[in-house]
């Protein structure tokens, strides 16, 4: 009798260990996407507008040159002029990777289809979702970038293929590319940190090898 008295509290006080867990990696999480979120604002609300007011003003003064019939400072704006345009998509790039304005506004569908159109390989994106939760659409979105990132990265693939799904209390995406393999959970702290963030709130994520094809990333959320 004691002895399962023993068992028994020590259960009890091994599942409050895991729940502990679980909350501190949810938190840990919730707190890296706040600063994306904050760092997103910033690089859109500060740098970016800074420069967007360069860009205006070297419009006016390259106007103003031609006006004056000084061809040779015209072409000096105009190369400036085009230097900070590729600097502005840059960073504009750059924000979007941060924690992309699409997703907390028209959910992760329209992000991922976003994602898609800037992607130099094909990407076809099959099914859709409902709106999650933020923290839920966060999950599945940096699943899909971040194995979109590896297929173009790694993969040589020709296409990547992304599915999205709902049914019976989970949200799931699967992303699968024609390339040559390779990806495996055990090495590399991308897919990792994936596979931590999906755990956080409480999903499952898989990457299946299909050697000598490339892999199938898959993630799954619980959804009401």
């Amino acid at each position: 009798m004691r002895l399962a008295v023993e068992n028994a509290h020590l259960q009890v006080q091994l599942r409050a260990q895991l729940e502990e867990v679980q909350q501190s990696r949810a938190r840990l999480v919730e707190a890296a996407d706040s600063e994306r979120r904050r760092l997103e604002r910033d690089l859109h609300d500060g740098a970016q507008q800074q420069l967007v007011n360069l860009l205006l003003s070297l419009q006016l003064a390259k106007t103003e040159a031609l006006q004056r019939t000084d061809p040779h400072t015209a072409a000096v704006l105009d190369a400036s002029i085009a230097t900070l345009r590729q600097a502005l998509d840059e960073l504009r790039s750059l924000a979007r990777g941060i924690h992309p304005t699409v997703l907390l506004e028209a959910g992760v569908a329209s992000a991922i289809r976003s994602l898609a159109e800037r992607c130099p390989i094909s990407v076809e994106l099959n099914g859709d979702l409902d709106r999650l939760e933020p923290k839920l659409e966060a999950a599945l979105y940096f699943v899909a970038a971040e194995a979109i990132t590896n297929a173009v990265k790694h993969s040589k693939a020709q296409r990547i293929c992304v599915e999205l799904r709902r049914r019976s209390g989970w949200a799931s995406v699967d992303v699968s590319d024609d390339g040559i393999g390779g990806a495996d959970l055990s090495r590399g702290s991308g897919l990792v940190g994936l596979s931590d963030r999906v755990a956080a709130v409480g999903g499952r994520f898989t990457v299946q090898s299909n050697q000598p094809r490339g892999p199938t990333v898959h993630a799954e959320v619980p959804c009401a």
